[in-house]
């Protein structure tokens, strides 16, 4: 009886936990803070990305489907995608 209740407390926690897990949602917008955050040295650049202002991530989540939208302000304008 005992094995019983601890195989049906162990299956409930499980479950509970990936219920919990399936309710993420990322949507918002989302801002890279640059001096605060590292860059890979890539071609030599000190590991900084010194033409990029700003970055901001739109994020919209609807069920299983995420759309990612980027803003990137640099010396020479915005740039989406």
């Amino acid at each position: 009886m005992k094995k019983t209740l601890l195989i049906l407390l162990i299956v409930f926690f499980a479950f509970s936990i990936y219920l919990y897990a399936q309710e993420l949602n990322f949507t918002g917008t989302w801002k890279l803070d640059s001096e605060k955050s590292e860059f890979p040295d890539f071609g030599g650049m000190g590991g900084r990305a010194p033409q990029t202002r700003e970055t901001t991530l739109i994020i919209g989540q609807e069920d299983n489907v995420i759309k990612i939208e980027t803003v990137t302000i640099t010396q020479r304008g915005e740039r989406k995608s």
